[in-house]
């Protein structure tokens, strides 16, 4: 089997993703998946990373990247994520507030 060539998101697609989830006009925000590090908008190395509500490897065919298929996170969450999908990571590490907030 072989791997999919990873696709990266634009500028353009990290500020539609950050405008829709977190807000216009915000410059930084806690992570809205583990409400404990703060991620911010526009500075280089600033902790906003988006990741994948539904991990890349569980789609059998390229899917243009949207703002429908990623949600911003902090690094240590988008990490800890993996494979699994945003949903499944938040109700196994018992985040309900958060999965409300998602769903």
């Amino acid at each position: 089997m072989f791997k999919k060539p990873k696709q990266n998101i634009t500028p353009a697609l990290r500020r539609q993703i950050w405008d829709i989830y977190i807000g216009i006009g915000k410059k930084s925000d806690l992570c809205p998946l583990c409400g404990l590090k703060t991620i911010h908008s526009t500075q280089k190395n600033s902790g906003f990373e988006a990741a994948h509500i539904v991990a890349d490897k569980w789609f059998t065919q390229d899917i243009p990247l949207t703002c429908l298929y990623l949600y911003p996170s902090c690094e240590i969450c988008n990490n800890e994520c993996q494979d699994h999908t945003i949903f499944d990571f938040l109700f196994v590490r018992n985040r309900m507030r958060q999965l409300k907030h998602v769903i």
